[in-house]
């Protein structure tokens, strides 16, 4: 009898379960209208670490800065380096550029965003350089060898002589 109940209540329900769907159903949605903002500018993050020059579309930085710039624009980049300094890396964003910046200068992609350049200089070794920094071995090879052939001229002639 236990199976004969579970299984009327079991078509009962897939019964009221085929008539709610089957009902009607009214939805209500009112006009919703998108909209955005496209900024004409976007922010270029400079950051300069040591002693140099950042030079954007002609406009020289000495310090970190944050400067506008248009967007879809492809700003020219140049490095000044102050004497005593050589780059150590250029970063655009996360993307190495120092190769790329080294040639002279630099076009960066078309501007959507913000983005940032992070440029490092570093000092160049300062230890001066004193003497001769050619290698002694071969300087010794070239005294004796002149040494020799001396000696051998002297005794041809002293054999001439005779």
């Amino acid at each position: 009898m236990k199976r004969k109940d579970t299984a009327c209540k079991l078509i009962q329900v897939l019964i009221l379960a085929a008539i709610v769907m089957l009902l009607p159903v009214t939805v209500w949605a009112q006009e919703t209208t998108l909209t955005t903002v496209v900024p004409s500018s976007h922010i270029l993050h400079l950051k300069l670490t040591g002693e140099g020059t950042i030079v954007v579309d002609g406009v020289a930085y000495t310090q970190s800065a944050d400067i506008q710039i248009q967007r879809k624009s492809r700003p020219e980049i140049s490095l000044q380096i102050t004497d005593g300094n050589k780059v150590k890396s250029v970063l655009w964003g996360s993307e190495d550029i120092t190769e790329a910046i080294s040639k002279g200068s630099w076009t960066m992609p078309e501007v959507i965003e913000d983005v940032s350049l992070s440029v490092t200089f570093e000092k160049t070794s300062s230890t001066p350089q004193t003497g001769d920094a050619s290698r002694p071995d071969l300087w010794f090879t070239i005294a004796a060898l002149s040494l020799i052939g001396m000696i051998i001229c002297w005794l041809m002639r002293k054999k001439q002589k005779v």
